[in-house]
């Protein structure tokens, strides 16, 4: 416990900003990972609860990236288009 709250307040606390990917600078998917996990991880532990976690685990992760990504590409991103006086990150 403490080694991973030290990490953590270190990463938090680093004065030197963590440089992205181009391509995450573009494109946000942190709402859909939020939004799509939990709903993903229920169905699967519901219907396939008899998995080793660790399976279960990728496949959600899979799965939700997979929702992250459509979520971001067919609705986020378009409808920030919209949005008068705000650019999409997708420029």
């Amino acid at each position: 416990v403490i080694l991973v709250s030290y990490i953590t307040l270190s990463v938090a606390l680093n004065p030197r900003p963590v440089k992205l990917p181009e391509y995450f600078q573009k494109n946000d998917y942190s709402y859909g990972l939020y939004l799509y996990a939990f709903p993903v991880q229920q169905l699967l532990v519901e219907n396939f609860g008899h998995l080793h976690i660790l399976i279960q685990f990728f496949v959600a992760l899979l799965l939700t990236g997979a929702a992250a990504w459509l979520s971001w590409n067919l609705l986020e991103s378009p409808c920030l288009k919209l949005k008068p006086g705000r650019q999409s990150l997708k420029s």
